[in-house]
């Protein structure tokens, strides 16, 4: 397996539901996606979704992420390809770059993505992930690459969702 296929499935084992097997994606639905689009996913998240699935996630992340007072995001839901079309325009802005690609949302509304190339030039290797502010449409920088995001997630305590007192 590759370090972002890798990086994935420890991402799903440790927060996804144990009760609802990662989505299985077709590789004829990214190209689909990609090409409904006119754009090109990195190769990297590409790969990994196919290899590994979606993640159905668990309200464990959110509260993992909140016990370890973490520096980062929460993850809502990852995008189905499917869906990365019907979200591709929710929440944009004049802000928002025209290559900005959603793959997934956090728990407020707010997109992950990459800038993507348009079709037809170089398929990157893999690429940073950006955060979409859903109020005003502009992306900012939240890790160097897919696996460095999903490492991000991995580094944190997990917290069983159940476990913490309200």
């Amino acid at each position: 397996m590759s370090p972002a296929e890798l990086a994935l499935q420890r991402f799903a084992t440790k927060w996804g539901s144990p009760h609802t097997p990662p989505v299985v994606i077709d590789p004829g639905d990214l190209a689909i996606t990609e090409y409904s689009i006119g754009r090109l996913f990195p190769r990297a998240y590409h790969d990994a979704l196919v290899a590994v699935g979606l993640p159905r996630l668990t309200g464990s992340l959110l509260t993992s992420i909140v016990e370890a007072d973490a520096d980062c995001g929460d993850v809502g839901e990852f995008f189905t390809p499917a869906e990365t079309i019907a979200r591709l325009d929710d929440y944009r802005t004049a802000a928002t770059p025209a290559a900005f690609v959603p793959f997934a949302s956090d728990c407020m509304g707010d997109r992950y993505g990459f800038l993507c190339p348009a079709s037809g030039e170089p398929r990157p290797t893999d690429a940073p992930v950006v955060r979409m502010d859903h109020e005003t449409g502009e992306v900012a920088e939240v890790a160097g690459s897919f696996v460095d995001w999903l490492q991000d997630y991995d580094a944190i305590e997990f917290v069983h969702f159940e476990d913490v007192q309200a």
